[in-house]
């Protein structure tokens, strides 16, 4: 969206700053990309032809739910941060992997070391780690992965409503 900057279009124009402000306030697209290419644009109002510079208006991208835009010159950027539901899965198998790895280096496994892993959460995270099993398994050695109504082992750890045990296999 194109608007005028008061500050400095007012004093020069004083009592035709309300007509230039709906000239510009119409502007479509394709008139602001010009305005910007070309770095100042000519409208017409009933006083004449009056040619704006770059300082005269300010290009402002406008607010889109789900994406952050960031403009600087003639180039806009906007970004989708949306976080879809395959997305948010991979990021709790990833928090999942880098939680395992800390554990087997507390406990002192070796980099080589196979392990085995019972887990007890919700479904929602049960999830996530199903989705990304294989991944899960080849980050951290796990040969066995299981869901458990109750934990069983001397290696059992818990963060954010998360239950797991770990045991290195023989």
């Amino acid at each position: 969206k194109a608007k005028i900057n008061f500050k400095v279009l007012g004093p020069k124009q004083g009592k035709n700053m309300i007509e230039i402000a709906e000239v510009v306030a119409a502007w479509s697209n394709k008139d602001i990309i010009d305005f910007e290419t070309n770095k100042g644009k000519n409208v017409v109002i009933s006083s004449g032809v009056l040619s704006l510079s770059l300082e005269d208006v300010e290009v402002v991208t406008a607010d889109v739910p789900g994406w952050e835009i960031a403009s600087s010159g003639v180039i806009t950027v906007a970004l989708d941060v949306s976080i879809s539901e395959e997305l948010r899965e991979e990021g709790v198998s990833r928090d999942f992997v880098n939680k395992i790895q800390n554990n087997r280096k507390e406990l002192g496994l070796e980099v080589t070391d196979f392990v085995e892993i019972q887990v007890l959460t919700d479904q929602k995270t049960k999830s996530a780690i199903n989705n990304n099993l294989n991944y899960i398994c080849s980050e951290t050695l796990t040969k066995k992965l299981s869901f458990v109504e109750g934990l069983s082992g001397k290696n059992i750890f818990e963060e954010k409503g998360l239950k797991y045990s770990i045991e290195k296999l023989n």
